[in-house]
């Protein structure tokens, strides 16, 4: 059992190493240390995004999210962290028909929450939140202008 753990607010959740093993991040923690519980702390991130971490690992478990296509990776140095943005294709139809439901659903959140779980799944360096939460707030603002966007995710 991996506990992770809230550094801000010394609270951890419990995941499955069979939930991580889609997170290479996960994988190479669970190939050192020989302990059955592993505790591994996050600085500066809350335990409501570890538990909407934990909720997608699981779920991608047992139903791992369709393909997001996409044209162009930029990537953007910032004083916090390394921000890689995805310039979509144009979609024929709306996020919701490229993806399943319950994806969908999940990242209908408030922004704030969505760009901590960007921090977070950029963190771990795992690409299947983390794309799929460039393409929301992609396709959230595709008529604003760029420089908009960019400063409100920082």
């Amino acid at each position: 059992m991996l506990h992770l753990i809230s550094s801000e607010e010394k609270k951890y959740i419990e995941i499955s190493p069979e939930s991580v093993k889609s997170c290479e991040f996960f994988r190479d923690i669970l190939c050192t240390g020989r302990s059955e519980t592993r505790q591994i702390p996050f600085e500066n991130i809350k335990i409501c995004i570890l538990k909407l971490l934990v909720e997608f690992l699981e779920h991608y478990r047992d139903e791992p999210m369709n393909a997001i296509r996409k044209v162009k990776k930029v990537k953007f140095m910032t004083n916090h962290f390394n921000l890689l943005l995805l310039m979509l294709k144009p979609l024929s139809g709306p996020l919701s028909s490229i993806i399943q439901p319950w994806y969908f659903t999940f990242v209908t959140t408030n922004e704030d929450k969505l760009i901590d779980l960007l921090k977070a799944s950029d963190f771990i360096n795992y690409k299947p939140l983390y794309e799929l939460i460039c393409a929301t707030i992609a396709s959230k603002n595709r008529d604003e202008p760029f420089e908009k966007n960019y400063i409100r995710i920082l």
